[in-house]
């Protein structure tokens, strides 16, 4: 994910992480891949962060704990939105 997919001989590369998650001091993040299905957890290192959980299948619910790491069982989010850098081209 950091070092993004290669593009073919002149064609434009895709997006790619812009930012480490390994050295991000307040989160933690895990990520399991099966088949196609994928899942990710956001787990806080500090106190007063919230967790996030990202459901594998279609649909790819997402739930948020305020107090730690989330599960399936933590509240469900019905929308979301990014706010600053996540990837950048090249």
């Amino acid at each position: 994910m950091l070092a993004g997919p290669k593009a073919a001989a002149g064609a434009m590369p895709p997006s790619k992480l812009k930012y480490d998650p390994s050295t991000d001091p307040n989160f933690t993040y895990k990520l399991t891949i099966s088949g196609s299905n994928w899942e990710l957890w956001v787990i806080p290192k500090k106190p007063g962060f919230g967790g996030f959980y990202v459901a594998p299948g279609m649909m790819q619910d997402t739930y948020y704990n305020s107090k730690g790491a989330a599960s399936n069982k933590d509240r469900k989010l019905t929308g979301s939105s990014v706010n600053g850098d996540i990837f950048f081209e090249g």
